[in-house]
C-alpha cells in the first residue's frame, strides 16, 4: 500500500493563505470585470502555497529546506506589487489628506516641509545612502540565521517576516496612499539633485516600489524585524540595528516617501510580528522566548 501523502502547511503558509483569501474578498467586491486577472493571480497563489505544503525538510540546512524556508519571500514579493496593481485597479479613496491633516495637526507643519527647508545637496545624497543601507539588516539575519544552522530560529524569522509584511500590505490595500513625495509636490519646491546617489539609488528604490503604498512603511517594517532576530548575536548588532534604523526612519520622511506615522505603525506591527513568531518557536517549552 503506498505511503499517505501528508499535507501539512507551516504557519506561516497559513500566514499566507490567510492573506490571499482577504485580498481576493476585497478584490471581488470590486467586481470580475475590474479584478479578473488579480483574482486569477490569487487563485493560483493559493494552490501554488498548497502544493508546497506537501514539501518538508528534515531541520538541516540543505536545498530542499532552502525553498521550503524561503518560497514565503518570493510570495510577499509579488503579493507587494500585486497589491500596487490592485490598488490602482480597484480604485478608491486616496488617504493622504488624512495622513497630512493628522501630520499637521499633531506637529504643526508639514513634516516634509519643514524638513525641506534645511535641503541641501549633501544631506540628500546622505539621505540615500542612509534609505539603501537598510538592506544589510534582512541581508544579515539571512546569513547569520540559515548559514549557522538555526534553522528552528530562522523559520520563525520568516514567520514573523510574512506575518508583519501581510499586514502592512492588507493595511496598504486598505488605506491607499501616494506618499508625500506626490501628495504635496504641489506644496513646495522638491530640492536640489545631486549627480552621485541621487541619480541611481532612486532607480533601485523605484524598482521595489509599488505605487499607493506608503503606509505603513513595508521596507521599514522588514529592517526592524530583522534587527531583533540579530539582537541575540551580541551589542554590536544592537548598536548597528538601531543606527540603520534611524537612517531609514529619517531618509523615508526626509525624501518624502512616507509620512512619520508611517514608520511608527511598522514599528508595533513589526514588534507584534516578532512577539507573535517568538511565542510559537517557544510555546511548546518552558524557556521563555528570545524576544521577551
Amino acid at each position: 500500500m503506498a505511503d499517505k501523502i501528508e499535507i501539512k502547511f507551516a504557519p506561516t503558509e497559513l500566514i499566507l493563505l490567510a492573506y490571499v483569501g482577504f485580498q481576493a474578498v476585497k478584490s471581488s467586491l470590486a467586481g470580475i470585470s475590474q479584478s479578473g486577472y488579480i483574482l486569477l493571480f490569487y487563485v493560483v497563489a493559493a494552490l501554488f502555497i498548497g502544493a508546497m505544503a506537501l514539501v518538508q525538510h528534515d531541520g538541516q540546512p540543505s536545498l530542499r529546506s532552502f525553498l521550503k524556508l524561503n518560497y514565503p519571500l518570493f510570495m510577499l514579493f509579488l503579493f507587494y506589487h500585486v497589491a500596487g496593481i490592485q490598488t490602482a485597479i480597484i480604485g478608491g479613496n486616496i488617504y493622504d489628506s488624512l495622513f497630512n491633516s493628522l501630520e499637521k495637526s499633531l506637529v504643526g507643519v508639514y513634516p516634509s516641509f519643514a524638513l525641506q527647508r534645511i535641503m541641501e545637496v549633501w544631506l540628500n545624497e546622505l539621505s540615500y545612502f542612509g534609505y539603501a543601507i537598510g538592506v544589510i539588516m534582512p541581508s544579515l539575519a539571512f546569513l547569520m540565521l540559515f548559514r549557522k544552522g538555526r534553522l528552528n530560529i530562522y523559520e520563525n524569522y520568516i514567520m514573523a517576516i510574512a506575518l508583519g509584511c501581510c499586514i502592512c500590505l492588507g493595511l496598504a490595500v486598505s488605506f491607499p496612499t501616494l506618499g508625500p513625495e506626490e501628495a504635496l509636490s504641489g506644496y513646495y519646491y522638491l530640492g536640489f539633485w545631486g549627480y552621485h546617489f541621487t541619480t541611481y539609488v532612486p532607480l533601485f528604490v523605484r524598482l521595489f516600489t509599488s505605487g499607493q503604498s506608503s503606509f505603513p512603511a513595508f521596507y521599514f517594517c522588514v529592517i526592524i524585524i530583522s534587527s531583533f532576530y540579530l539582537w541575540d548575536y551580541g551589542r554590536f548588532y544592537v548598536v548597528l540595528s538601531l543606527l540603520v534604523m534611524g537612517l531609514v526612519f529619517w531618509g523615508g520622511v526626509y525624501l518624502r516617501y512616507h509620512y512619520l506615522l508611517d514608520g511608527v505603525v511598522a514599528l508595533i506591527i513589526a514588534i507584534f510580528a516578532s512577539a507573535s513568531a517568538s511565542y510559537s518557536l517557544y510555546r511548546s517549552s518552558a524557556k521563555r522566548p528570545d524576544f521577551t
